[in-house]
């Protein structure tokens, strides 16, 4: 008898640890990230997470969603997020299209409080 319910990562014990392994693999390289301060010619830190959590954690599925330490760093960069947007409709003489910003950190923003949403279920 197969000790897996289908061939799945979610679906096999031993692919899901390999997944939540991962995942922490990829929390403790986000965190670091977190603290990269910008420059003129650079995203910052929580720009780079959020584009991350963006292209690859969204679309991933449920491969990541049961990693709290993923879940945690979603939280620093929606809040992130949320506090850009408001800084640039503050101050939109500071920004070249400050629309195109603030449309992209709404996208990113939306996307990352789905994930973390049916993460936590």
């Amino acid at each position: 008898i197969m000790g897996f319910t289908d061939l799945s990562i979610v679906g096999s014990d031993t692919a899901a640890d390999m997944a939540y392994d991962i995942g922490d693999i990829l929390a403790e390289r986000l965190s670091k990230e977190l603290k990269y301060e910008t420059n003129e010619y650079n995203t910052d830190g929580f720009t780079n997470t959020a584009m991350f959590f963006e292209e690859v954690i969204c679309k991933s599925g449920s491969v990541f969603m049961s990693n709290d330490n993923l879940q945690d760093i979603a939280d620093k960069v929606i809040e992130y997020l949320e506090a850009i947007i408001k800084k640039i409709q503050d101050d939109k003489d500071s920004y070249s299209d400050p629309d195109e910003f603030i449309r992209r950190y709404k996208q990113m923003n939306k996307c990352i409080k789905k994930w973390l949403n049916e993460s936590r279920g």
